[in-house]
């Protein structure tokens, strides 16, 4: 696929790919012109608006403490000012005026501030047209996933039956990409943090996917890890950026972020508890990333598929304070990920 597109970039997560990326482009993909034929919609292709670079040139008129924007002080014309006091006024009829009869004085910029200029020539489609293209987006997915098969794997029974997994759940136009929303679905059960977005451009050009498409290829034995991952990824965020604050007001946290003591994260680990803060275990890692770290290593569970567990180890019932069991398999709870990292956190921050 990078032969054909070498703007194109992706992420994996276990040999599967995770996300995909690239730029948009100026003709409509053949797959989907006779899409938006049949749907009655307009096949021909449109200008590509990329988004603007960074400006450089200056802009005095948001310079906001430049002599441009002196700030006056001057009274509002719907009322006179009085030199002295009012005797016997009839209210106002507003009711609520501090001080009635009395000029109110505010304080206003001249020129008027002008944060950024708009020149958008934008039109958003209307209901009707809007509703015509979500109709398309999963058909044209289908095609673009078909094209390139041998990159996404979704595999020849899931394409044959449309993509019975993704599900759309929203569709919007904005200005430099149409993005149709998904949940996913296999064999009938939900699949846990699989939200994902596809993103077009004007063209109708497959530019971005967010997250994994799973099948039930993807989630037996050995591509259920995925799920745990995903689980240990979401929740060890959620609690750095919480502790980030604390560090930092207790003088711990270093003034660079390439300085910030570092860990790594270990998801379905081979060991005998349900989790390890400080490991010393040799691991190899692509690009070299984070193998001289301290290693947090969270306990690879029960899961469907998995010859040495019975389907009552994985079920929702036996979920306990430790780990929880849902979609056919079991995963450490956010306590225990939370414990570990505190742990790391307290040892590497607070020593």
């Amino acid at each position: 696929m990078k032969r054909l597109d070498p703007h194109a970039t992706f992420s994996f997560a276990d040999c599967e790919v995770d996300g995909f990326a690239t730029q948009p482009r100026p003709t409509v993909p053949p797959y989907a012109e006779s899409i938006l034929r049949a749907a009655g919609l307009d096949p021909g292709p449109r200008p590509v608006e990329l988004y603007p670079d960074p400006r450089t040139d200056a802009k005095p008129a948001q310079d906001l403490d430049g002599p441009d924007l002196l700030r006056q002080r001057i009274p509002l014309p719907e009322e006179p000012a009085f030199a002295e006091p009012p005797g016997d006024e009839p209210p106002d009829e507003v009711g609520d005026d501090p001080r009635p009869g009395r000029p109110i004085v505010v304080e206003r910029t001249e020129p008027p501030i002008v944060l950024e200029p708009r020149e958008s020539r934008f039109v958003p489609p209307s209901p009707e047209v809007r509703k015509r293209e979500s109709e398309v987006a999963k058909p044209i997915l289908l095609a673009f996933l078909r094209r390139h098969d041998d990159v996404f794997g979704m595999g020849r029974s899931q394409l044959a039956a449309g993509l019975p997994v993704l599900h759309l759940e929203g569709y919007r136009v904005a200005r430099f990409f149409r993005a149709a929303t998904f949940s996913q679905s296999v064999a009938g059960e939900p699949v846990l943090e699989s939200r994902t977005q596809t993103l077009f451009d004007a063209n109708w050009n497959v530019i971005g996917i967010t997250r994994a498409l799973y099948t039930p290829r993807k989630l037996s034995v050995r591509h259920r890890r995925v799920i745990a991952r995903r689980v240990a990824v979401v929740w060890s965020r959620w609690y750095f950026q919480w502790m980030k604050a604390a560090l930092n007001e207790l003088g711990a946290l270093p003034a660079s972020a390439a300085d910030y003591p570092k860990t790594t994260v270990i998801a379905n680990a081979c060991i005998d508890d349900i989790g390890y803060a400080n490991s010393s275990l040799e691991v190899t890692i692509q690009h070299d990333e984070g193998e001289g770290e301290g290693k947090v290593r969270l306990a690879d569970l029960c899961r469907q598929g998995n010859a040495a567990c019975a389907a009552s180890d994985y079920d929702p019932s036996n979920s306990g304070s430790f780990f929880t069991c849902e979609g056919g398999g079991c995963q450490p709870t956010p306590s225990v990920i939370h414990h570990e990292l505190d742990t790391f956190i307290n040892s590497s921050y607070c020593s």
